[in-house]
C-alpha cells in the first residue's frame, strides 16, 4: 500500500490541487482522499485512452487495459475477486451520488436503479468468492431484492416514457 507521502508525490505532477487534503499524519482517511483523487486521475486518463482510440481499437484497448489491471493486482497480491467488487461498491457510490443530485426524476429513478444494480453486482461477486459459504446463502436474498428493485424502477420509467400522453 502506497503512502500519503508516496501518494502526494504523485499528486504533484498531475493537475489536481491536492493542498485542501490536509496532513493528518498519515491517516486513512486522508490516503483515502488522495488516493481518490488519484484514482479519479488515471481513471479518467484510462476512459480517454480507450474512447478516444482510433475505429476499431476499443476493444483490443479494453482487454489489454484489463489484462494489465489484472496483472498489476497479481504483481501486488491483491486478489482480483475482491478488488472487482471493491470497484463495484465504488461504482455503486458514485452513480448514488449522481443521483442525489439535481436532476429531473426520470434521471433520478434511473440512476438509483443503476445503483441498486452495482450493489447487486458487488454482493454476487462477493457470493462468487465461496457460494457454498453460510454468509453467501445468507447474502442471495439481497441481491435479488436490488436486481428486483433496479428492474422495477427502469422498466417504471419505460413505461412512463412510451406511454402515449392522453
Amino acid at each position: 500500500m502506497l503512502s500519503t507521502a508516496q501518494l502526494r508525490e504523485m499528486l504533484a505532477m498531475l493537475p489536481p490541487d491536492v493542498d485542501a487534503v490536509g496532513a493528518v499524519d498519515d491517516s486513512p482517511v486522508e490516503r483515502a482522499e488522495l488516493s481518490a483523487i488519484l484514482h479519479a486521475v488515471l481513471s479518467d486518463t484510462m476512459r480517454r485512452s480507450i474512447i478516444e482510440a482510433p475505429l476499431g481499437h476499443c476493444r483490443p484497448s479494453w482487454a489489454s487495459a484489463i489484462e494489465a489491471a489484472d496483472t498489476a493486482l497479481a504483481d501486488c497480491g491483491a486478489p482480483a475477486s475482491e478488488q472487482a467488487q471493491f470497484d463495484a461498491n465504488w461504482l455503486g457510490q458514485r452513480i448514488g451520488m449522481l443521483a442525489a443530485r439535481e436532476a429531473p426524476a426520470a434521471a433520478r429513478a434511473l440512476l438509483t436503479a443503476a445503483s441498486h444494480a452495482v450493489e447487486a453486482a458487488g454482493v454476487l461477486l462477493a457470493i462468487a468468492r465461496d457460494p457454498s459459504a453460510t454468509a453467501a446463502r445468507d447474502s442471495w436474498p439481497t441481491a435479488i431484492n436490488d436486481l428486483a428493485y433496479a428492474f422495477h424502477l427502469a422498466n417504471d420509467e419505460l413505461g412512463d416514457l412510451t406511454q402515449p400522453i392522453r
